[in-house]
């Protein structure tokens, strides 16, 4: 029985069949809504990155030595374990805020931690990062780029986040993740990897744009998945077809995620009762956390 199992990288979030509200808020603090509504067919096309199995196979090679390359300091996470002392270097500056009450004044320069609106969304440092470029799954190597730890520190899950900063009044950088569960940190670089991080720059708030929901599926009722290594498994114990199944997962760093991106496994024409494996090129059962589980049906 030859299934085709398809592994994609998700850099913009796969919401729900129902739609999602998106809220932005400028540095002014006025909020604007907007209804995204989406279907399988629109989420299909925009996260899918990789759709043979022969390219999943041939990157997942070099997915142990992309891990080894890189350190992360102690400054980013004073917990880390020894698995994970090889995932980038974050080196910040860490600025104290005396005066909360202005923390978000429109066109106050950030001094970390710094509470983004009412997103949830916290940056607690602003610093360099470097080692493997994560953000768009091209894991070219770049040094000091400019990165920021996030932490979601609402009581719900966060689907979608973006944060934009005017750096030095002059460019604009750009923040994105996604599928940040409540209370979790994850180091989060620039967009483009090719905007520098200086100890002397200013760094100002522009907008936000964030979506959050209850919880995060995890369809435990309907897929059991476990992990070996590289390979993610998934048995359909529903009782029914469930098309297609799809398993989010996030590379971890201690008690941090690397990166705002989400990888994501997708397992197609899944039948009732029936396992299915899938080898990845970035998923690593000490290194890696599955954050949400979709199933079509």
């Amino acid at each position: 029985m030859n299934k085709k199992i398809i592994i994609g990288i998700l850099v913009v979030i796969a919401f729900g069949i129902g739609g999602v509200k998106i809220w932005t808020y400028s540095s002014g603090g006025n909020a604007t809504e907007k209804q995204v509504a989406t279907n399988s067919s629109n989420r299909e096309s925009s996260n899918n990155d990789r759709d043979t199995n022969k390219e999943e196979s041939s990157q997942s090679n070099n997915s142990e030595s992309n891990k080894s390359n890189n350190s992360l300091s102690s400054n980013l996470s004073q917990d880390e374990d020894t698995e994970n002392t090889n995932d980038g270097v974050f080196n910040n500056k860490d600025n104290k805020n005396e005066n909360s009450s202005s923390n978000n004044a429109s066109n106050t320069s950030i001094n970390t931690p710094y509470n983004v609106s009412v997103t949830g969304m916290r940056i607690s440092k602003i610093g360099g990062f470097s080692g493997t470029f994560v953000e768009d799954g091209s894991n070219k190597k770049v040094n000091n780029i400019l990165a920021l730890e996030v932490k979601n520190t609402s009581k719900k899950d966060l689907q979608y986040g973006e944060i934009k900063l005017k750096v030095n009044g002059k460019e604009t950088a750009v923040f994105k993740l996604t599928n940040l569960p409540a209370g979790k940190t994850a180091t989060v670089i620039e967009l483009t990897g090719s905007v520098p991080y200086n100890s002397g720059d200013n760094y100002k708030y522009e907008d936000a744009t964030y979506a959050a929901v209850e919880k995060l599926p995890m369809s435990s009722k309907k897929v059991k998945v476990s992990t070996e290594g590289s390979d993610i498994t998934i048995k359909n114990i529903s009782g029914k077809d469930l098309g297609t199944v799809y398993v989010y997962y996030k590379n971890t760093k201690g008690s941090s995620y690397l990166g705002g991106i989400t990888y994501r496994a997708k397992f197609e024409d899944v039948k009732k009762d029936k396992s299915y494996t899938a080898n990845t090129s970035h998923f690593s059962k000490s290194n890696s956390e599955i954050v949400m589980v979709d199933t079509e049906n």
